[in-house]
């Protein structure tokens, strides 16, 4: 049968399966537009596709506000917009607001490379335009906060940097689109900072380590958060006890960012404020207590629900400018205890200082002759993901049997 005169339910389906085996919307599009071409059959098929996600830049921008003018019915197909402000003036920045503001449905956002001059109109119009939106992925910190005050739908928060207002000053009233910002002539006159209340599901947020400010993003979401990227360092700690609801938790170790001072230099203690790679990992293992303290080793937290907290992963990010986290360290802190039992896959495939011999002794606790007395931990892996040096390390062979042995499936990434 020719594809132009395929049953219009069967064109949907080819459609969508491409849809989904093609997640990145470079790739995507361009063979979408070619469908569209196939027929009006395909056409209409094709279409809430091809408009239900959109990414303007400078190269495609001007053609993709172009098609929305000229049809006003494709605004109502766009579910999901990335935008980046790079080569926009003045005059297309305009266009840009007036055609997308008949957007009306649009649940997913992500922006960037927008001039720091425009960013104060550019959320009020935003928060004014899509006050339901659901996903949020911001590259850029002015203004931020201030626009998450006002997204009480909000579900997902990717933002690499927030500013907070400070703790005493308020943050400028809200100015509609178009008009500048004012500012409070004094800290009596300022308006009461208004706190983000939305229910979060998602949480990745560099910013977050701050105790006041983690507290500021999270108070609302206790109850809802699912999954969370947490940075720590060994300045900041945090307590995730309240946050019963966890089913995926990232620790990201930040202290990786901090310099190590010349060896020569190295006082016998350092100063506050240095790179300490004990102590970071000591805070680990106090927040992975925390969240065993939501219930997990009873089974059920203070509410009496189980704990839903199935994967746990602690990355330490490639910064080639510093030195891996210290092996030495990883130990004192003992990763390994800390790990709650409703975990099933544990994700350390980042970890430059975990040896083979290390998960050897780790998982032989309670489980090999002679250490029968000692208490198991990471009693509820099925899942151990690893760094591929680990697999080429002396005492992997010893490992991989022990591992078997306690039907843990090991993989090397």
């Amino acid at each position: 049968m020719p594809a132009a005169q395929l049953p219009p339910e069967l064109v949907a389906d080819v459609l969508d399966t491409f849809v989904l085996d093609n997640p990145s919307h470079a790739a995507r599009r361009p063979n979408l537009a070619l469908f569209a071409a196939v027929s009006r059959r395909w056409c209409a098929a094709a279409r809430p596709l091809l408009y239900r996600n959109l990414y303007l830049d400078s190269r495609t921008r001007s053609g993709i506000l172009d098609a929305l003018e000229s049809n006003e019915a494709l605004a109502a197909l766009v579910r999901e917009l990335s935008l980046s402000g790079g080569k926009l003036d003045g005059a297309e920045y305009e266009r840009l607001k007036r055609i997308l503001a008949r957007c009306g449905g649009v649940e997913r956002l992500g922006y960037h490379c927008f001039d720091e001059a425009t960013l104060h109109d550019f959320t009020s119009f935003v928060s004014s335009s899509w006050p339901g939106l659901k996903y949020l992925r911001a590259d850029q910190s002015a203004h931020l906060f201030d626009l998450l005050s006002r997204l009480p739908a909000l579900e997902t928060l990717i933002a690499s940097y927030i500013e907070f207002p400070a703790p005493d000053i308020a943050s400028p009233t809200p100015s509609p689109p178009g008009t500048r910002p004012t500012t409070p002539t004094s800290i009596g006159d300022a308006p009461p900072v208004r706190r983000p209340m939305f229910r979060l599901k998602r949480l990745d947020a560099g910013s977050s380590p701050l105790p006041a400010h983690f507290h500021l993003l999270t108070s609302s979401s206790a109850h809802t958060l699912r999954s969370l990227d947490l940075p720590l360092s060994s300045l900041t700690s945090q307590d995730l006890s309240a946050f019963a609801s966890l089913e995926r938790l990232t620790l990201t170790l930040a202290e990786r960012y901090l310099p190590l001072p010349p060896e020569a230099a190295q006082p016998q203690r350092r100063a506050h404020g240095a790179r300490d790679d004990a102590r970071l990992m000591r805070r680990v293992r106090r927040v992975l207590d925390s969240v065993a303290r939501a219930g997990i080793a009873a089974g059920a937290g203070s509410s009496g629900v189980s704990s839903p907290l199935r994967t746990l992963e602690v990355y330490e990010p490639a910064y080639a400018s510093t030195a891996s986290i210290e092996r030495a360290a990883i130990r004192e802190g003992d990763l390994w205890g800390g790990v709650p039992p409703s975990v099933e896959r544990l994700e350390l495939a980042t970890l430059e200082g975990i040896e083979a011999r290390d998960v050897d002794e780790a998982f032989g606790r309670g489980f090999v002759e002679g250490r029968e007395g000692e208490k198991p931990c990471c009693v509820g892996v099925k899942d151990l993901v690893l760094g591929r040096r680990v697999a080429s390390q002396e005492g992997a062979a010893a490992m991989l049997s022990l591992m078997k042995r306690r039907s843990v499936h090991v993989s090397f990434e």
